[in-house]
């Protein structure tokens, strides 16, 4: 029974601390004087203490300071229903701007997805633009090419016909060329029968005196 009712004590008092899962956000204490253990910790976490302050306590210690009697059930009752009605309408209050935060970030969020559903409808257009522009530029690259490709083959029919000009003019140079070069050596020929000839007229004639010489002696 002993160890029961210790339980249930410990429990009363410290059962709230198991559920919690950070330091609190501020603490409050009926007497400051009885609960000093629970004070100086506050102080050295550097946790906001809201207390119910009687004339034999030390003010200083407390941040914010509720003057009152601490022994009179009465006004711990009134000061701890005020406290809490205070409490549940700071709750209410900060789930209604979590509501209206969360609404926000909602709105916020749909707003940011149709900029982004407009960017890419945007994107999609400038894309399809842009695809109409390269099939205008490809097309345009592609007739400029046929175009210089005609042009090339008009060139390089030109260049076949110059070269055929330029052969053409090539072998009339080397007939004529070739026809100079007989003649020179037909006029060549000629010149060296008429020396040939010329020489055996004169030994004809040289034997022939020869002869008569001869002939004359006897």
């Amino acid at each position: 029974l002993q160890v029961n009712r210790m339980r249930s004590k410990l429990e009363k008092n410290l059962g709230s601390i198991t559920e919690m899962t950070r330091l609190p956000g501020a603490i409050f204490v009926v007497d400051i004087r009885r609960e000093n253990i629970a004070v100086k910790e506050a102080q050295k976490l550097n946790i906001p203490i809201f207390a119910m302050v009687d004339t034999n306590s030390d003010p200083r210690k407390v941040d914010f300071i509720i003057p009152s009697n601490d022994d009179a059930s009465k006004s711990i009752d009134k000061i701890i229903s005020l406290i809490t009605d205070a409490i549940s309408e700071g709750l209410s209050e900060r789930k209604i701007e979590k509501e209206s935060e969360a609404k926000e970030e909602i709105e916020t969020n749909e707003e940011t997805q149709g900029e982004d559903l407009a960017k890419e409808e945007e994107i999609k257009t400038k894309e399809e633009i842009q695809g109409e522009d390269l099939s205008e530029v490809k097309e345009e690259i592609k007739t400029k090419e046929e175009t210089q490709g005609e042009d090339l083959a008009k060139e390089e029919e030109e260049e076949e016909e110059e070269e055929i000009d330029v052969k053409k003019e090539i072998k009339k140079k080397k007939k004529a060329t070739g026809q100079i070069k007989l003649k020179e050596e037909i006029k060549q020929k000629k010149k060296t029968k008429v020396k040939k000839e010329a020489s055996k007229e004169i030994k004809v004639k040289v034997k022939a005196k020869s002869s008569q010489k001869k002939t004359t002696k006897k």
